[in-house]
Order: structure tokens, then C-alpha cells, then sequence
């Protein structure tokens, strides 16, 4: 499971196919808690691929053993990807608050420093 995670990070097409692969042979394989690491890689895998970032932060949430360290890495990545279309989305700006929960900050001044550096700004309180 680690070994997609990193592909994951290293953004390599044939390294993530590989290791697609070799997951779903072990998942039935392997004992319960295996399993549930290498599916909640392949879910990862699944929310990357489909851009899907309200899945990726549930499952940053909620990732097994130390699969979390590896996903830090790509927290950053994701949250650039996903900021423009919270902004067309929520027009003129996104709330604060909501980009907090939809992106997984800390709290809305996190939130707020990270649209600001983007250009996005938003509303205190939203």
C-alpha cells in the first residue's frame, strides 16, 4: 500500500499501474488489516485519477498506520487543484469556512493565507 502512495507522490504513470496491480492481487491475500491499508491506497489512487478532492480529504482523514505521512505529500498538490473550481463554484468568493472543511485546513486563517496566496481571497466567517 505504501509503494502505490509513493508512486502516488512521484506522479509515475507506470510505477502506479505496477503497483495498482500488485495491490489488488494482495488484498485478498493478506491478513484483514493489509487489506484495508492497500484498499484505502487504491481508494487514494481513485480519487487522484478522478480529481475527486472531497474524497482524497476524507480519506487523508482517516488514513491507516503511516499512509498519512506519505499523503502529506500530496495534500499541497491537491488543494492547488481543487481551489479554482471551489472559486467557480462560489462566486464571487468561497467562504473561508468551507474551504477550510472542503480542503482540510486547521482553521479559516489557514484557509484564508492559502486563497490570498493564490489571489483568490475570501469571506471571514463563511
Amino acid at each position: 500500500a505504501y509503494g502505490l502512495l509513493y508512486a502516488l507522490v512521484r506522479g509515475d504513470g507506470g510505477s502506479i499501474n505496477a503497483e495498482l496491480q500488485w495491490v489488488r492481487r494482495t488484498i485478498a491475500c493478506r491478513r484483514p488489516s493489509d487489506a484495508r491499508a492497500c484498499a484505502h491506497a487504491v481508494a487514494v489512487a481513485g480519487a487522484l485519477a478522478t480529481d475527486n478532492y472531497r474524497r482524497f480529504f476524507a480519506l487523508y482523514g482517516r488514513a491507516p498506520h503511516l499512509s498519512g505521512y506519505i499523503m502529506d505529500h500530496l495534500v499541497h498538490r491537491v488543494r492547488v487543484m481543487a481551489l479554482p473550481r471551489l472559486e467557480a463554484s462560489y462566486r464571487p468568493r468561497p467562504p473561508a469556512g468551507f474551504v477550510r472543511e472542503a480542503l482540510g485546513f486547521a482553521d479559516d486563517g489557514e484557509a484564508e493565507k492559502f486563497m490570498e496566496e493564490r489571489g483568490a481571497g475570501a469571506r471571514k466567517n463563511g
